[in-house]
């Protein structure tokens, strides 16, 4: 656990360097805005940082033991630990609390380096304020035709309820009032959903790893780089400073 931990800290100092502050809000207010010479990039952390990003994201996926570094227990061993000691629900808490760790991990990836709640665009794109309410009726609209034409039984019925629920939602998102309301949530959630979406694709890509691996990764590859990071984002504070005053 030490050998990817370390790494999981060191790459969040780089981010705290550049914010000056461990206050979330004022993080994210700090990626407000565009660079000066690269107007249409946004200033999210995560372009200055995007070895810290990367030492951060893979010690997380070991943090919360997802494949490739499942290691703890691993779901394709025929024994592995709970899977064998645990049924119904008691099996389901592991994987609750699993999922509850992902959703940790990639909330605060999305504030530390990803903007949290700010959107990617200008606010002068004023006709993105309707992209929510157009996702959700979309979403509304392809589970309406999946409960007609697809689903069966139980299925069919859940699917209705959450059809229903979307469109409802997508309504009210239209409206004057709730229109700038959903924008920080959305974005939020829509840069947290990619995330897990990674997670996701992760698992059903890459192999797992072997303990001695895992190790080496975090030993000889993953505590260097982020300890490089580190220096690199200190010198890149502190030069300036030391330029200014002589």
């Amino acid at each position: 656990m030490i050998s990817y931990e370390v790494a999981l800290t060191l790459s969040v100092v780089g981010v705290v360097l550049l914010a000056g502050t461990l206050n979330f809000n004022e993080m994210v207010g700090d990626q407000a805005g565009y660079y000066r010479y690269l107007p249409f990039i946004p200033r999210w952390h995560i372009f200055p940082q995007c070895i810290g990003f990367l030492c951060y994201f893979t010690s997380a996926i070991a943090e919360t033991n997802r494949v490739p570094f499942d290691l703890p227990e691993a779901e394709t061993e025929l024994v592995a630990g709970f899977h064998t000691e645990y049924s119904s629900f008691k099996f389901a808490m592991f994987f609750m609390a699993e999922y509850a760790n992902m959703l940790t991990v990639s909330f605060l990836a999305t504030i530390l380096f990803l903007g949290g709640w700010l959107s990617p665009f200008p606010e002068s794109w004023t006709f993105l304020q309707y992209l929510p309410a157009v996702t959700l009726l979309g979403l509304g609209l392809y589970l309406g035709y999946d409960a007609a034409v697809i689903a069966r039984g139980i299925a069919r019925l859940q699917l209705i309820v959450i059809t229903f629920g979307a469109l409802v939602l997508g309504a009210l998102c239209l409206l004057p009032a709730v229109v700038p309301v959903v924008q920080g949530p959305f974005w939020f959630l829509l840069k947290v959903g990619c995330l897990i979406f990674f997670y996701v694709w992760t698992r059903g890509t890459l192999p797992r790893f072997r303990y001695d691996q895992l190790m080496s990764l975090g030993w000889k590859l993953l505590l260097p780089v982020s300890l490089a990071n580190l220096v690199g984002t200190a010198l890149w504070i502190v030069f300036p400073l030391l330029v200014k005053h002589g």
